[in-house]
């Protein structure tokens, strides 16, 4: 979720690949973290055609409420796809606010809006951009006046066929010091593509502060050297769990960007090997990967992060929830977390704590 300057909210890949592990995320949990905030959704990015990059939506959102009322765009790679539980999602959300503005004029619908070339009148839907000279349309996630850079790299790369992966809108956020790169399961031809036009260019635009992992940390065909050394992160996070079928975010990705021996928000410090970061950024001290599918055991902790990584599922039936903040002091910013059971344990605190005949709504 991004959170706007002024408190607009866009939501990006609001997915999730089950809902059978009793830790992660629910519908009913997510209201619950955006109460009092819905109507603040201005945006929703779906960076490729898998359900576990949007899956959460109609979880979250039933398709005969009008709640999303402050939503004006869905953005999504190549086209709406027929048939799938996104585009019938989509259309239901749309009838019901079409069928309430016939009371309610003030009501806007959301547009679907498939990433196209830029300043391109006659583009459709599909083409390529970014890292072929035809740049990308932005996403209006932000207010002009929050001041908040949004640049499309790329999207559509996979050619919209039989590699959704590949065709991952990714998308930079820039905000004072503070860059993040958002880039879906962007892996295959798009990255070799996006290597193979920026690798000269001193301008340096796929750099960045966060990056936020390809494919939830995957190292086959994502997150390679080459591109890596490109994005030069100070920090990464990645959303994934180790102890599901894929093994993600994966040893040898992590192994990979560590021999890079990057520049890292949080740095060892003294004899001792400790690691230091910078005031107000909270340092995660063990994280979870995947080993390959031959070797046993299946996943390895890592009880001594020297680097600022940053993990979604640190422990078996964990989770974090990451927050990666500007703290508006010279364009600095900090990364905190929050263990998923402190927030639930909170939130039941809060109800018990709510008078009788109150918030039963």
């Amino acid at each position: 979720m991004i959170q706007c300057p002024g408190g607009c909210l866009t939501l990006y890949d609001w997915g999730s690949n089950t809902a059978s592990r009793t830790k992660f995320w629910s519908g009913e949990e997510l209201r619950c973290y955006l109460e009092g905030r819905i109507n603040r959704i201005q945006s929703i990015v779906v960076t490729h055609h898998h359900f576990d990059h949007y899956g959460l939506l109609s979880r979250t959102f039933p398709s005969n409420k009008v709640e999303l009322t402050g939503l004006r765009n869905i953005y999504v790679s190549c086209s709406l796809k027929k048939k799938s539980s996104l585009e019938t999602w989509v259309n239901a959300i749309r009838k019901t606010f079409k069928d309430a503005k016939l009371k309610n004029n003030k009501l806007m619908l959301p547009n679907v809006q498939p990433i196209k070339r830029k300043g391109k009148p006659n583009s459709v839907a599909g083409q390529p951009c970014g890292p072929n000279d035809h740049p990308c349309q932005t996403l209006e996630i932000c207010p002009e006046k929050d001041e908040v850079g949004v640049t499309v790299l790329a999207a559509n790369m996979g050619g919209c066929d039989k590699t959704p992966n590949a065709d991952s809108i990714v998308t930079k956020l820039t905000f004072g010091d503070l860059s993040i790169l958002l880039s879906g399961d962007f892996e295959g031809v798009g990255p070799q593509a996006m290597v193979t036009h920026y690798k000269d260019d001193n301008t340096k635009p796929l750099e960045t502060k966060v990056y936020h992992v390809a494919h939830h940390g995957a190292s086959s065909q994502a997150n390679k050297e080459d591109w890596l050394k490109l994005i030069s992160p100070e920090a990464v996070v990645s959303s994934g769990d180790p102890w599901y079928q894929y093994r993600h975010p994966r040893c040898k990705m992590i192994k990979r960007l560590l021999q890079m021996d990057p520049v890292s928000l949080c740095e060892p410090e003294g004899k001792d090997d400790k690691t230091k970061c910078p005031d107000g950024t909270s340092k995660q001290s063990s994280y979870t990967c995947g080993n390959e599918k031959n070797i046993v055991p299946s996943t390895s902790t890592i009880d001594n992060n020297k680097y600022a990584i940053y993990t979604t599922t640190p422990g078996e039936q964990k989770m974090n929830l990451i927050h990666v903040t500007s703290t508006n002091d010279e364009g600095g910013w900090k990364i905190t977390y929050e263990n998923m059971d402190q927030i639930k344990n909170k939130e039941a605190d809060d109800k018990d704590k709510t008078p009788d005949g109150e918030g039963e709504d």
